[in-house]
């Protein structure tokens, strides 16, 4: 085995005391012939995460790092997979959250001998499982699927930048990509999971592994998508996190060049339609409505179109959807 570190697993955690042991234990189950360090960023945790991180820590001195925050990073607007990345010494970087886990002893090995094969994959995911916290009875498997097509993936394929910016349900913890360096907009962005993925993807292309090798826990509440599932009940909060999603749209867009505008303007749109659908007072002239629906789904072509030319009518069916 090469004593150099070829893989970094990179974990960040906040609250996670039921969570971090097996997501722990799943990093350290990894039969791998080659060297891995585990580093792992707790961020100001106020029940006994930190305790249970540095109990690991102590009796794998040789693999786990620790990183224990004093001050919460992600209230300053810090991102701590950002701090990991950058502490990271292997070539790849593999990710998974405290409260998520690996099910697969041999997930790093199977991707990480496809990334070596093939030099010019940058980024590599695989399918995974849901995990609902409020309903442990609702587990189903999380296979990723096309935005635009509604068609799920149910085989190893290739995806470039575009192509995969139209994929929803990649599970955080089954990346594995290239280390690289991130641009400085990376820290303020809205969605730092989305941007990792399309930002290493374009140093090379994704690749798709259908194979179940880790857990996606949602409902523990603490998760930025359990966040973003309660801000959407203000419909300020709500139209603040579209706009930052539509600025990263925009900036990854620019990143790569405008090489994927296409894809980039399809998504922008899209959620320039969501805020039209969601504010009662939006003004929607028939110029931008008819500009703006030639890059949408039929589905929400659609309710666009009842909204702008049957306002009354659309929102008396929404209130009735809301009442059932």
């Amino acid at each position: 085995m090469n004593n150099e570190i070829l893989v970094s697993i990179c974990c960040i955690t906040y609250n996670h005391e039921k969570f971090i042991r097996q997501a722990l234990d799943g990093f350290l189950m990894q039969k791998t012939n080659f060297k891995f360090e585990i580093i792992i960023h707790d961020d100001a945790s106020t029940d006994s995460t930190q305790e249970i991180i540095h109990e690991y820590e102590n009796k794998y001195p040789d693999i786990i790092k620790a990183i224990y925050q004093k001050e919460n990073q992600y209230k300053k607007g810090i991102k701590a997979s950002y701090i990991t990345y950058q502490n990271a010494k292997g070539k790849y970087i593999a990710v998974c959250e405290g409260d998520d886990y690996w099910i697969d002893e041999n997930k790093l090995q199977i991707q990480v001998d496809y990334m070596e094969q093939n030099p010019k994959c940058s980024f590599c995911f695989h399918n995974a499982k849901y995990l609902n916290m409020k309903n442990m009875d609702n587990t189903k498997v999380c296979i990723p699927f096309c935005k635009k097509q509604i068609r799920y993936i149910k085989k190893n394929n290739i995806y470039d930048v575009g192509e995969l910016a139209l994929l929803d349900q990649i599970p955080t913890a089954s990346y594995l990509f290239k280390k690289v360096d991130f641009p400085e907009w990376y820290n303020n962005c809205i969605a730092g999971d989305l941007a990792t993925q399309l930002i290493c993807t374009s140093y090379g292309y994704a690749y798709y592994i259908d194979r179940i090798m880790s857990v996606y826990r949602i409902g523990t509440g603490q998760s930025i998508t359990d966040k973003w599932i309660e801000d959407a009940k203000d419909y300020e909060k709500e139209l603040e996190r579209i706009n930052k999603c539509i600025k990263l749209y925009e900036d990854i867009n620019e990143y790569t060049k405008y090489e994927y505008s296409k894809e980039f303007e399809y998504l922008i749109d899209k959620l320039k339609a969501v805020i039209i659908l969601t504010n009662p007072n939006a003004q929607v002239s028939k110029r931008d409505y008819k500009k703006l629906k030639r890059n949408l789904d039929f589905y929400i072509k659609i309710k666009l179109f009842i909204r702008v030319h049957l306002k009354k009518i659309y929102y008396k069916l929404k209130q009735l959807k809301q009442k059932s």
